[in-house]
């Protein structure tokens, strides 16, 4: 029985076989899917709009042979494209029209993210709205959710506003006692005009004086009085068409304000309208004060003539010639070394302060000296007991001062005997002989009576 049932057993077996190997496999299945997202939106009349484009696989395998497309929407021409590195990638050229193609032999759980750039042509009207579709395929997969494999996105055109405003500073340095122009430019580059404009120079340096505003027609402006310092200008204009709009402040930097201050101004735009960009419409500039002085100084001396030991005084005049103040610096602004041949024994000065080091033989003075100001320094010395008559004695003294207005006293001058033709001459004076006790001749009268005196002198002596 069992061996007649054995031929039966295998044709069975084989019919199963057939059966199994005629049935068709389950297909691999990945449920891909595409968004796209866009910004801005709104988007200007020739604006960009950025797509972000993102493949998410979310299995159960591994997705194959995988291709997306994306046409450049109408109404733009393609700016940009950026694809991970795994992936092949075909594009318009920039400025042209044309489709996105990518591809990849695998897309696994970890999602793929794209970014397209496109430009809103020119003639676009507003309210015109610009629809992008992107889809994805894959070859060897079957998708269990089909309807994710594509996204659209719609972006709505406006008109736009774009504003802006510029400030420069001139000149820069500034020298102190003079004036200082601030030019504002507001620019519209928008395709739409701007409302309810107003712009804010605030505050203006309190180290100046207001001057002049010179502004364009159709603005109402508003401004301190002339030769207040400080204060804050302040214009407007209901509406702006596109285009730029200058302005002109003149303020005056006070003649005292030190060398090396800084002057700082600021500036803001504003108005109703929405601005495309308002990371533009404050400025601010900082403008260097510079003091730039000459001094001068003539040094003349008294009390001649002099002996060795006599008592010599100089006087010392210095004056700013300039227009700008010189501050007192770091340093001396005069500084006077006598010679050996004098022992200094005081001096004094009008202004400032002056040191007489009687151990160094040095004068020096410290001050500030206003535009067209003067000190005198008088100096004390005595003529040495070591001079000798016929010796000539030179002296000159050294003024240091800020001539580039920087605060610093780089610049040397030497003091003038106003009384020797020329400039830079030192003052000199040559020591006189010791006096001498003269005794006065006799006249005839004299030597009558000398001899007179005599002979009764003798007549005397006889008489003894």
């Amino acid at each position: 029985m069992a061996q007649a049932l054995r031929p039966f057993k295998a044709a069975l077996l084989t019919l199963v076989a057939a059966v199994l190997l005629a049935a068709p496999h389950a297909a691999a299945q990945a449920d891909l899917m595409l968004l796209k997202e866009d910004a801005p939106d709104p988007v200007s009349v020739g604006g960009l709009i950025t797509y972000t484009i993102s493949l998410i696989n979310n299995g159960p395998e591994d997705a194959e042979d995988i291709t997306w497309t994306d046409d450049i929407p109408t109404g733009t021409t393609f700016d940009s494209f950026a694809s991970p590195p795994d992936w092949t990638c075909t594009t318009p050229a920039v400025g042209t029209t044309g489709t996105i193609s990518c591809s990849a032999p695998l897309l696994g759980s970890e999602p793929a993210s794209f970014t397209l750039a496109v430009q809103v042509d020119a003639g676009v009207q507003a309210g015109t709205v610009i629809t992008n579709t992107a889809q994805i395929t894959a070859v060897t997969q079957q998708d269990p959710n089909p309807g994710n494999e594509s996204s659209t996105a719609t972006t709505t055109v406006q008109d736009f506003a774009d504003y802006s405003l510029s400030k420069t500073d001139s000149p820069d340095p500034v020298v102190a006692g003079t004036d200082l122009v601030y030019t504002l430019t507001v620019n519209s580059t928008g395709s739409s005009s701007i409302t309810n404009v107003v712009l804010t120079d605030d505050p203006l340096p309190n180290e100046a004086t207001f001057q002049s505003l010179v502004a364009p027609a159709g603005w109402t402006c508003s401004t301190p009085a002339v030769g207040d310092p400080g204060g804050s200008v302040v214009c407007s204009v209901p509406n702006m068409d596109p285009g730029s709009a200058v302005f002109m402040i003149t303020v005056r930097v006070g003649a005292s304000v030190p060398g090396g201050t800084v002057l700082l101004n600021s500036a803001f735009l504003s108005s109703t309208t929405p601005d495309q960009n308002s990371e533009d419409t404050a400025v601010s500039t900082e403008t260097t004060v510079i003091s730039p002085a000459t001094l001068f100084a003539t040094k003349s001396v008294s009390g001649l003539p002099a002996q060795a030991g006599s008592t010599v005084t100089y006087t010392v005049v210095l004056r700013n010639t300039s227009a700008s103040n010189q501050g007192n610096n770091a340093g001396p602004e005069f500084t006077d070394i006598l010679p050996s041949a004098l022992t200094l024994t005081g001096a004094t000065a009008t202004a400032g302060t002056v040191n007489a080091n009687l151990a160094t033989n040095t004068v020096t003075w410290n001050g500030g000296l206003a535009a067209g100001g003067t000190v005198t320094i008088t100096i004390q010395a005595t003529v040495s007991a070591s001079a000798s008559a016929g010796q000539t004695i030179s002296n000159q003294g050294t003024v240091t001062f800020d001539n580039n207005g920087d605060g610093v006293n780089e610049s040397t001058d030497q003091t003038d005997d106003p009384s020797v033709a020329g400039v830079d001459n030192p003052t000199t004076f040559v020591v006189a002989a010791d006096s001498v006790v003269e005794i006065p001749a006799l006249g005839s009268l004299g030597f009558a009576a000398l001899a007179l005196l005599l002979a009764a002198t003798g007549a005397l002596l006889l008489r003894r």
